[in-house]
């Protein structure tokens, strides 16, 4: 709960369940864990800002629970090569990358990429970028 805000804000229903917590004046989110995934997934904002993924063929994502128009919220996705690696994500329409590049995920097994998203328009657009790429196990 957050002490005082009743008082400030009397009347006010606070029922949110938030999956994040503050420590040094920090948020610290917690990470959702996708596992071995198959040919689709799905990033849910409402779950959390960041996922774990072990890709074990190639996967096409979609976006569930994106922030509203006027609102931002950046989502990242750490992928691991499974399998016998070389797999790759299938991005949504909406997902635009810098110069109109997608960007190549590592091939290697065990190896990983992480990949940011983010919406201001509800959805309608989606800003994706590589954050780093075939890091090692």
């Amino acid at each position: 709960p957050i002490t005082g805000f009743a008082t400030i804000y009397p009347g006010y229903n606070i029922s949110t369940s938030i999956a994040s917590t503050t420590i040094n004046n920090r948020v610290i989110s917690t990470v959702n864990s996708g596992g071995s995934i198959g040919s689709t997934y799905t990033l849910d904002w409402g779950l959390s800002d960041n996922h774990t993924v072990t890709l074990t063929a190639n996967c096409s994502l979609t976006f569930a629970n994106v922030p509203s128009s006027g609102k931002s919220q950046p989502i990242s996705v750490y992928a691991t090569q499974g399998g016998s690696g070389n797999y790759k994500f299938t991005y949504p329409a909406a997902v635009r990358f810098s110069n109109g590049i997608t960007p190549t995920l590592t091939t290697t097994v065990g190896y990983r990429d992480v990949l940011q998203f983010t919406t201001y328009d509800g959805g309608s657009t989606f800003l994706g970028r590589a954050i780093w790429s075939n890091i090692a196990p």
